[in-house]
């Protein structure tokens, strides 16, 4: 939620792609929402927003769920 607005985050095209990859790797690795969750110490809900671009996930739930599929985020300058 945008402590401004009060309204839920829009999702933004770097939040897009990070989801998207979450998606394709979960659905590769034949686990449903619940499953990459449980692995990664993280609600569904959490990971559904990571999914889907929305909210406001925290930094450590991304990288968590992340590092349970092999991924991994790559900061360039």
């Amino acid at each position: 939620m945008d402590a401004r607005t009060g309204s839920m985050s829009p999702p933004t095209p770097s939040r897009l792609e990070i989801g998207a990859a979450v998606r394709r790797s979960r659905k590769t690795a034949l686990l449903d929402q619940a499953d990459l969750a449980d692995l990664s110490g993280v609600s569904v809900r959490t990971l559904r927003d990571i999914e889907t671009g929305r909210g406001n996930p925290g930094f450590d739930a991304v990288l968590a769920v992340l590092h349970t599929l092999g991924l991994r985020l790559e900061v360039a300058r």
